[in-house]
């Protein structure tokens, strides 16, 4: 899940240099003197914007260096740091969840999830991540709706409906799972696993349908 690209030459003074560029990048928005009814000037938003980007990619950019040290910690606080700056961030929203669960505070990974699929409602990539969460630590009934909810995304890609097929397998409902699999197969010609465990998934609900 992790994918930290290597970049060198971050350390305590790059970071606190990427600090007070982000926190100089908030100042200009919220110091500049608007009326009740103006908008900010969509160039300085432009600016802003720009500024905050580079800033979370530098920070960002740390997460290679703090991984190899082992310092996961860190990289949850530089994670929750990237999300504020940038709601959007998910791959921040993803690591840090997984490392909170990895260091074993399954509560705080769940609810770091949640507060991400809240703040992006519109894309798939959340309300997957925290599907495949719940499913990874086997509260299948938990995870089915947020799984449910990334397939309906016209963009979702084949991972998100295998997991989903997965999930009404282990709840005992194979006509679901079936009909996800045969999904898959449709939408997902070339995905290699698809096939067998469509057939896998009808045979055991043939067997099912052959018990007296």
């Amino acid at each position: 899940m992790i994918s930290c690209p290597a970049r060198a030459g971050y350390n305590v003074h790059a970071m606190r240099t990427a600090r007070h560029a982000l926190l100089a990048a908030f100042l200009l928005f919220f110091a500049l003197p608007l009326r009740a009814a103006e908008k900010p000037d969509p160039r300085t938003v432009a600016q802003v914007d720009g500024i905050t980007d580079r800033v979370v990619d530098r920070l960002w950019g740390a997460v290679d260096g703090y991984w190899h040290q082992g310092d996961y910690r860190r990289i949850v606080a530089l994670a929750r740091i990237c999300v504020e700056a940038d709601p959007g961030f998910n791959e921040a929203w993803s690591v840090g969840a997984w490392l909170l669960w990895s260091l074993g505070d399954t509560p705080a990974a769940d609810a770091f999830l949640r507060e991400g699929v809240r703040r992006n409602p519109n894309v798939w990539d959340l309300h997957y991540e925290l599907g495949w969460h719940l499913f990874n630590t086997k509260r299948y009934a938990e995870a089915l709706p947020s799984l449910q909810s990334a397939t309906r995304f016209t963009d979702a890609p084949a991972q998100p409906w295998k997991i989903l097929a997965h999930c009404y397998e282990k709840l005992g409902r194979l006509d679901e799972s079936a009909a996800a699999w045969r999904t898959v197969v449709a939408r997902f010609p070339r995905d290699p696993a698809a096939p067998n465990n469509l057939q896998r998934v009808e045979q055991a609900r043939a067997a099912r349908d052959a018990k007296p």
